[in-house]
Formats: structure tokens, C-alpha cells, sequence
């Protein structure tokens, strides 16, 4: 290999939100199955992510991780998306990740380093 780290798996959204979702392609399917029902819901919840916040400011004390696991898990779960998200990850024999786990490795990718501001121009 090159030794290059691979680019990251980053979502724009359609009213200008960005989201760094994943460092690796692998990383990105483990975390979405993992959260599966929760994981729109869950980038949602990531610091900075609207057009007019401040991604380069932003940092992990924004984001109230224990806050936002309890409300996922009083919430109602969807069990056929579940059943989804584990068939898609026994294809690619990963395992579950737990809901703190998930949110914090979402929230690290986030976050992590280089870190970019794209301001969309609106039309």
C-alpha cells in the first residue's frame, strides 16, 4: 500500500449539514448497522454539524454523549431494521457495537483531525 489514509466517508446534506462519518468505508458499515434504526437520529445529534456553526471550534465537551444514549434507549426500536442491520453485518462478519460505543466512535470520527468547514453557497 501507499501508505495514505483512505478519505473519509462524509455526508452533505440537502440544507448544507456535513458530517465526517467514518475514517474507513468498514468503520461507516460497522457504525451504521450497529446503530441501525438510530443512526439518522444519531448524526443528527453530532455538534456543529448546521451550516452556520463552527466545526473547526467545536469539541467533545458539545456533545452530551450520556445525554443522548438515554434517549436512545428509551426510545422505541425498530426490529425489522434491526434485523436488517445484523444480516448486513454477518455478511461482512462484524459484530454489534453497543450504543455508547457507536455514538462515541461517531462522534470521534466527527471530530477527528484534519477538520473541515465547507460552507454551501445557498441558491
Amino acid at each position: 500500500g501507499s501508505g495514505r489514509e483512505p478519505p473519509p466517508i462524509v455526508y452533505i446534506g440537502a440544507k448544507g449539514e456535513r458530517i465526517k462519518m467514518a475514517r474507513r468505508p468498514i468503520e461507516f458499515v460497522r457504525l451504521a448497522c450497529s446503530l441501525a434504526d438510530k443512526y439518522q437520529a444519531a448524526w443528527r445529534t453530532l455538534p456543529a454539524i448546521q451550516p452556520d456553526s463552527d466545526l473547526i471550534q467545536a469539541n467533545r465537551q458539545d456533545y452530551k454523549l450520556r445525554d443522548v444514549v438515554a434517549d436512545f434507549e428509551s426510545a422505541e426500536v425498530d426490529t425489522q431494521k434491526l434485523a436488517a442491520a445484523d444480516t448486513v453485518l454477518a455478511a461482512f462478519e462484524l459484530e454489534r457495537v453497543g450504543l455508547f460505543d457507536s455514538l462515541r466512535a461517531l462522534m470521534d470520527s466527527h471530530l477527528c483531525e484534519p477538520r473541515f468547514d465547507i460552507q454551501l453557497k445557498s441558491s
